[in-house]
């Protein structure tokens, strides 16, 4: 990202035009998926994450013991 800066500007001026810009670049970007499923994805039922259900099951077992 480019920023043409006057040199007549004070250094605070140039600063929050540059911020300007980052924004502008941060709201025109495409917004993140809205549910978790797209953004994490979905787990199949295979053995992976079998595993991780058992150890997850195994963990929250031991602390509530």
């Amino acid at each position: 990202m480019t920023t043409v800066l006057d040199p007549q500007q004070s250094m605070i001026e140039q600063r929050l035009a540059s911020l300007e810009a980052q924004v502008a670049g941060i709201l025109g970007s495409p917004s993140p998926a809205k549910n978790w499923e797209s953004t994490l994805g979905m787990w199949k039922d295979d053995e992976f994450s079998r595993e991780a259900d058992r150890l997850g099951e195994e963990w929250r077992q031991s602390v509530t013991d």
